[in-house]
């Protein structure tokens, strides 16, 4: 059964989209785990993210959640920017809650690129229910192994608002990139057999 037919995992990823308004992703990262070196991990996922593989699997991921969020006649593949920068989480549970209370106001991480989380509709949760999907969520990905969670910058591809309208034509694109709506994020969890990158979006 793989890691999105879960229920749990079908649950929390339903409530994200829901919340943020978000096309939100889950991709398995089978070539690193925490056992890797720190330095090597980053660069094969750094690498991975820039790459044709990366695109195709986003663009697959949308066809298979059926979201409807692509045409047959659009982009394929991302315009590559930044490398990503990468900062651990280390309340990982209260970020992931923090996607579906979704409280913008309130910061969650210590870094200028991902503030708080923030509900276009008004639809975050109370957070008793967001922990519940949470627990869920990670129990069915993950072992009693020992998880890490790293928030990773957004900008390693080009988001919708860098792009002009032509261009638009020729990229792909996923992330919003509006500052003044946080619900562009991206995150790793891994443990020392398995990671996964979760992405959310959202843009009105």
């Amino acid at each position: 059964m793989l890691h999105l037919d879960f229920p749990p995992v079908k649950a929390f990823l339903a409530a994200v989209d829901n919340v943020l308004n978000s096309n939100t992703i889950l991709l398995s990262l089978p070539f690193i785990s925490r056992l890797d070196r720190q330095e090597d991990w980053q660069r094969k996922l750094s690498q991975y993210l820039h790459s044709a593989a990366f695109s195709a699997a986003v663009y697959s991921y949308y066809v298979r959640r059926s979201r409807g969020a692509i045409r047959a006649d659009e982009p394929k593949v991302f315009r590559s920017q930044n490398l990503p920068q990468f900062e651990q989480i280390v309340k990982f549970r209260s970020y992931l809650a923090a996607m579906l209370v979704a409280d913008w106001r309130t910061p969650i991480l210590l870094n200028d690129y991902q503030m708080g989380f923030y509900s276009p509709y008004q639809k975050a949760l109370p957070l008793k229910k967001a922990a519940g999907y949470v627990n869920a969520f990670l129990a069915a990905l993950f072992s009693a192994g020992r998880v890490e969670a790293w928030a990773l910058s957004t900008d390693f591809i080009a988001p919708m608002s860098a792009l002009t309208h032509e261009e638009r034509k020729k990229w792909l694109t996923y992330f919003d990139g509006d500052k003044g709506m946080p619900t562009d994020s991206a995150t790793l969890f891994m443990d020392e057999e398995r990671a996964y990158l979760l992405l959310t979006n959202g843009n009105d």
